[in-house]
C-alpha cells in the first residue's frame, strides 16, 4: 500500500506520544499489503523507539503468533476491512499484569480511519487520472472539426 508522507509523519507522532504516555517498551504499526492474487501481508511502516533495530517480520517470527502477556495487538479496521495492526509491547513487571489500555485502542481506531481516508484519496486520484485521459482522448478526436468551427465563427462575425 502506498502511503503519503503526511500519514507516515502522523503515525510516527502518534506512536511517540503514546509511548511516552503509556510507558511502552515498543510500538509498531503494520499495514496490509494486498497484491492481486496473493495472500495479504503485514508491512512495518512506523515504530517506536526509532533508534531500535527493526523488529522481525511477523511471518518470520513464530513467537509473535503466540499469546504473550506483555504484547497486545490492536486491529486497524475501516469499513469491514482490516487495514493493519498496532503492536504494543510493555515491559513485564513482576507481580503486575499487563492491562488493556483504551488509549491504544483509540489510537488504532484513529489510524484506521486516517488510513481508510488515504485509500479513498488514492482511489479518487486514480479515477481523476482516468477521466483526464478520457477527456484528452475526446479532445484529440474532436481536433479535426475545430478549424471548421473557427471558420464558421469568422463567417458569423462578418
Amino acid at each position: 500500500m502506498q502511503l503519503s508522507d503526511r500519514f507516515l509523519e502522523l503515525a510516527q507522532q502518534q506512536l511517540q506520544s503514546l509511548a511516552v504516555e503509556t510507558a511502552m517498551a515498543r510500538l509498531a504499526l503494520y499495514v496490509t499489503d494486498r497484491e492481486q492474487g496473493s495472500t495479504p501481508t503485514l508491512t512495518l511502516v512506523a515504530q517506536w523507539p526509532l533508534d531500535s533495530a527493526l523488529p522481525p517480520a511477523i511471518t518470520e517470527d513464530p513467537s509473535l503468533r503466540s499469546v504473550a502477556q506483555e504484547r497486545r495487538w490492536y486491529p486497524l479496521r475501516h469499513e469491514n476491512m482490516l487495514l493493519g495492526v498496532l503492536r504494543a509491547e510493555q515491559q513485564p513487571l513482576p507481580g503486575r499484569s499487563v492491562d488493556h489500555d483504551p488509549r491504544l485502542q483509540i489510537c488504532a481506531e484513529t489510524l484506521a480511519c486516517i488510513l481508510g481516508l488515504e485509500q479513498d484519496r488514492r482511489k479518487l486520484h486514480q479515477q481523476l487520472d482516468e477521466q483526464r485521459q478520457q477527456l484528452l482522448s475526446l479532445i484529440h478526436i474532436s481536433e479535426p472539426t475545430r478549424p471548421r468551427l473557427i471558420s464558421y465563427a469568422v463567417f458569423c462575425l462578418k
